[in-house]
């Protein structure tokens, strides 16, 4: 809902709530990092999808968007790092 209505100011501040009630849901950080992202806040979304990864380092999808905030960040060193990242946790197989 709040993605429709680009209120991600709103949005993170009420998945920063759930969080403080639940701090190690995953979906909440991750629906938190992607608000940030979305809204331009980039050094939060680097921090949020850092912490998933140091849980779970195995998520291409994290790797993406800690690489998309970095390079919107202005640091396309570290960006290019999650990127690589990324494809490499990718299915090979994409046929089935």
């Amino acid at each position: 809902a709040y993605g429709r209505v680009e209120n991600y100011t709103a949005a993170m501040v009420d998945f920063s709530r759930a969080l403080a009630l639940r701090p190690d849901d995953p979906a909440t950080l991750e629906a938190r990092g992607v608000a940030a992202l979305q809204g331009g806040q980039h050094a939060r979304a680097i921090a949020d999808f850092s912490a998933l990864l140091r849980a779970q380092p195995g998520r291409a999808d994290w790797h993406y968007f800690r690489g998309l905030a970095r390079l919107r960040e202005g640091k396309p060193a570290e960006a290019a790092d999650d990127f690589s990242a990324t494809l490499a946790k990718l299915p090979t197989d994409v046929d089935g």
